[in-house]
């Protein structure tokens, strides 16, 4: 770290690299030891090739770059993965029936997939972002695919059957950072209809699966919703089958808090370097 004089004042000029794969890198604990600079920062941040950072949580961005003082700046020069989570499939719809005339159903349980998490965050009301991102990636996670919807036939013999489980949305890398596919419904008491199937989990690349809605039912009028499939890097879940839940939002690929402009030196592209909504 270096100080310079700028009349009365000094601003502190730091180059950091990220040589190793990492989650929720956070500037201020992992770059500058836990203490927070208090003076204008330059600050030069570099990911090497072959670099995957992700995060563990929708709620953290994998690359958080907040918490430097106003009219600070920030040089990003990435040359690997920076990749938001997945957002978790939703639940699929249970049901329990009543089997005496006039034999209604109770639904419950049914849940919307999750929205995709932020890949990279920052002050924007303190900070300009510049960022060299060509031949590199900067995604965020994809949404939750939702629960799928339950059915019913309410004429004896009854039958209910319940909904399938939401896609995980796409994140993270091969190992980590995708959402977990939604949990199945259930269908009470058990023989009078089926179950549904869990939702698949998200990868690194895609999304995952919507499970299955139940089958093997009185059959007529009585089809279940699969679980809406999980959305790939920065793209929304589908929907629930048969009038399902809603699929989570794909999350940001930057996210400025809200103000700022994000500046590209070189890449940016949508769809192709960068995935998802950029603040």
């Amino acid at each position: 770290m270096f100080l310079f004089p700028l009349g009365s004042q000094s601003q502190i000029l730091k180059n950091i690299t990220i040589s190793g794969d990492q989650t929720n890198w956070n500037l201020i604990t992992d770059g500058f030891g836990g203490v927070a600079p208090t003076k204008k920062t330059v600050l030069t941040l570099t990911v090497n090739a072959g670099v995957d950072i992700i995060s563990a949580s929708i709620a953290l961005a994998a690359l958080d770059l907040t918490g430097l003082p106003k009219d600070s700046t920030i040089a990003l020069l990435n040359s690997g993965s920076i990749m938001g989570r997945g957002g978790d499939g939703g639940h699929g719809e249970d049901t329990e029936l009543e089997q005496e005339a006039p034999c209604f159903s109770t639904e419950t349980n049914m849940t919307s997939g999750q929205a995709g998490g932020p890949a990279i965050v920052y002050d924007g009301n303190n900070v300009d972002l510049a960022i060299t991102n060509a031949g590199a990636e900067i995604f965020a996670g994809g949404g939750g695919g939702g629960g799928g919807d339950s059915c019913a036939v309410t004429v004896p013999p009854c039958r209910s059957n319940a909904g399938g489980g939401g896609g995980g949305g796409a994140g993270g890398s091969a190992s980590a950072g995708f959402g977990s596919g939604g949990v199945k419904g259930t269908q009470t008491p058990q023989g009078s209809g089926r179950n549904g199937s869990a939702g698949s989990a998200g990868s690194g690349g895609s999304g995952g699966a919507g499970g299955s809605g139940g089958a093997g039912g009185t059959g007529t009028g009585c089809t279940p919703g699969a679980g809406g499939t999980g959305g790939e890097f920065g793209a929304a879940g589908s929907v629930g089958g048969a009038g399902g839940a809603a699929g989570g939002s794909g999350g940001l690929a930057i996210d400025n808090d809200g103000s700022g402009t994000t500046s590209w030196t070189s890449g940016g592209s949508q769809g192709v370097d960068v995935k998802g909504t950029v603040q």
